[in-house]
């Protein structure tokens, strides 16, 4: 199993409109005999799945899917234009795909021309069954979008 998640911290990069992400001690050793740490954040913060609900009124939960819907074997593609278009999927695929962008460098701030996936290549997911789709940066679609195209469960 690989982990490719990124790490919580302080600081880092989040959607326009979203709070960041804050993580602080509520309770020390000193004051209070035991140590907790205090976490705030949106659900669309650093690695996360967006559930079908994000868009759609009546759609699933994150709480609705069990673990084992987010374990198998992922094909990683590799893609450094801006755009990830149909003709950039091979033929053959596992049922995750990741996309594997130059976004990866973009993650001390926000940046409005993140890589993202065309409509003619989240067609084509859809078109090959593919059930889990990942990339390297907060969204899927282009900034500003509101082309909403991933909305089945």
């Amino acid at each position: 199993m690989i982990d490719i998640s990124l790490p919580l911290r302080n600081g880092m990069v989040t959607y326009p409109g979203d709070a960041p992400y804050e993580e602080y001690p509520y309770r020390t050793h000193e004051n209070d005999g035991l140590h907790i740490t205090r976490v705030l954040m949106e659900t669309h913060t650093g690695t996360h799945f967006d559930a079908p609900f994000h868009m759609i009124r009546d759609g699933k939960k994150v709480g609705d899917y069990p673990m084992e819907r987010f374990l198998g074997k992922a094909t990683v593609i590799e893609c450094m234009d801006p755009v990830i278009d149909a003709e950039d999927i091979p033929k053959k695929h596992q049922a995750f795909v990741l996309f594997k962008t130059g976004n990866s460098e973009r993650y001390n701030a926000f940046e409005k021309s993140f890589a993202h996936l065309s409509a003619e290549g989240a067609e084509r997911l859809v078109e090959d069954g593919t059930k889990l789709v990942g990339v390297d940066y907060l969204s899927v679609d282009a900034f500003g979008s509101d082309n909403l195209r991933f909305t089945r469960s």
